[in-house]
């Protein structure tokens, strides 16, 4: 909610009340928008094809989170998936990313992590080890870092030709 009531007063309409309405509208219709990045399906059934398991990490609240995954089917698609709200823990927390490979029965250091948030995910998953796919998704790598993701990729096309790379290596 905290969002919208910063939109509204940066736009001069600071009111708690559309706050709210506004929130509520994302909460309760959002995941009926939800839409797979482009190349999304193609990735993940290749890595099913090739015996990879997989999962996803994701900040936010639970039943926001749960609807978008339900409503992309990707509950059925991925081996795990945890969400900061019900783990009590956030990326870039690396207790989060230990998790998650704990859970999917691998050391973080066999793990190919792609996201697009530098901090959030590149540094999270880099602070344990895994190896970083950066998919900038329209953003700019910050220049105050002084490190690079392992690789950067434009589309999740390319993310499958990265990791079929290291897989083979």
């Amino acid at each position: 909610m905290e969002v919208y009531g910063t939109l509204l007063a940066e736009l001069g309409l600071a009111d708690s009340d559309v706050a709210k309405e506004m929130f509520f509208d994302y909460e309760t219709r959002a995941w009926r928008f939800a839409r797979a990045f482009d190349g999304a399906a193609e990735l993940l059934s290749w890595l099913t094809r090739e015996g990879v398991r997989f999962g996803i990490v994701s900040n936010g609240q639970t039943h926001i989170q749960l609807r978008s995954i339900l409503a992309l089917n990707l509950d059925r698609l991925t081996d795990v998936y945890l969400i900061s709200e019900q783990e009590k823990c956030r990326k870039p927390d690396p207790e989060i990313f230990r998790r998650a490979a704990d859970r999917l029965g691998i050391s973080t250091g066999q793990c190919v992590f792609v996201g697009d948030s530098p901090e959030a995910d590149m540094f999270g998953a880099r602070s344990v080890g895994m190896k970083t796919v950066w998919f900038p998704n329209g953003a700019a790598w910050p220049t105050s870092y002084l490190w690079q993701p392992d690789a950067t990729v434009s589309s999740l096309f390319e993310a499958r030709e990265v990791i079929a790379n290291w897989i083979t290596n």
